[in-house]
C-alpha cells in the first residue's frame, strides 16, 4: 500500500479531529488517531487475511477503517478521491455484506465540514440509500427464489 496514500489519510483524519460536531453527526466520534493509521491498517490486513474466501472477496486490504470501536466506516486508499463508505451485514436473505457510499469524494465532505445541515442531510440520504439497496436486494432474492420454485415444479 502506498505510504503517500496513508499519509493523505492521516491528514484527512487530522482535519476531521478538529470538527467534533461533524464527527458526532457522521457517527465517527471514535475516529482513529492519525498516528495509529499505519498500525491499524496493518492490523486490518492481518485480520481480513483470516476471513473466509467469501468474506475476503468483499473486504479489501486497501480499506482503512475510521472507527476505533468498530469496522463501520472506511476510506479506500486505492480510490484517488478517498471517498468514505460504510459497511454492514444484511441479516435477512440474501445474507451478505453491503458497502454504501457516504461521500464519493473526500472534498465533498471537507468543503462542507462546517455545514451541519448539509452533513445531517447527507446522513439521512445515506440511510435512505441503504434502505433502498437492502430492499432492492431483498426483492431480487424473492424473485429468484420464486423462479427456482417454479423451475423445480416443472415436470421432468
Amino acid at each position: 500500500m502506498s505510504s503517500t496514500a496513508l499519509n493523505n489519510i492521516k491528514g484527512i483524519i487530522s482535519i476531521l479531529h478538529t470538527y467534533p460536531e461533524a464527527k458526532r453527526i457522521l457517527n465517527i466520534e471514535d475516529l482513529v488517531k492519525p498516528d495509529d493509521v499505519e498500525r491499524n491498517h496493518r492490523e486490518w490486513m492481518r485480520l481480513i487475511s483470516k476471513y473466509s474466501e467469501i468474506d475476503r472477496k468483499f473486504f479489501k486490504p486497501s480499506w482503512v477503517y475510521l472507527n476505533t470501536r468498530s469496522y463501520d466506516y472506511f476510506i479506500d486508499i486505492d480510490d484517488p478521491h478517498y471517498g468514505i463508505f460504510a459497511i454492514c451485514f444484511m441479516s435477512r436473505e440474501p445474507r451478505q455484506w453491503l458497502r454504501t457510499k457516504m461521500f464519493d469524494n473526500i472534498n465533498n465532505l471537507l468543503n462542507n465540514i462546517e455545514d451541519n445541515e448539509f452533513l445531517e442531510n447527507r446522513m439521512i440520504e445515506h440511510k435512505m440509500e441503504y434502505i433502498d439497496e437492502t430492499s432492492r436486494l431483498y426483492e431480487a432474492n424473492k424473485k429468484e427464489e420464486k423462479r427456482k420454485r417454479r423451475q423445480d415444479q416443472k415436470p421432468k
